[in-house]
């Protein structure tokens, strides 16, 4: 009985691998670097909430 569900899972996996190799896909490397831009400016602006005067002077933006 353990090498039919064996069995069945390998059949299963290369069927859903061929089916995953047949479906187009949007190239996401063209995309990479502004959506990584996108996403440190979002986090650092998450990140900094309440912090803004000691964040500048830290950075030299502020007095």
């Amino acid at each position: 009985m353990v090498w039919q569900v064996l069995g069945a899972s390998a059949l299963a996996s290369a069927v859903l691998a061929g089916f995953a190799l047949t479906v187009p896909t949007v190239r996401v490397s063209a995309d990479l670097a502004p959506l990584l831009q996108a996403s440190v400016m979002a986090l650092t602006a998450q990140e900094c909430q309440g912090l803004g005067p000691v964040l500048g002077t830290v950075q030299g933006r502020g007095q």
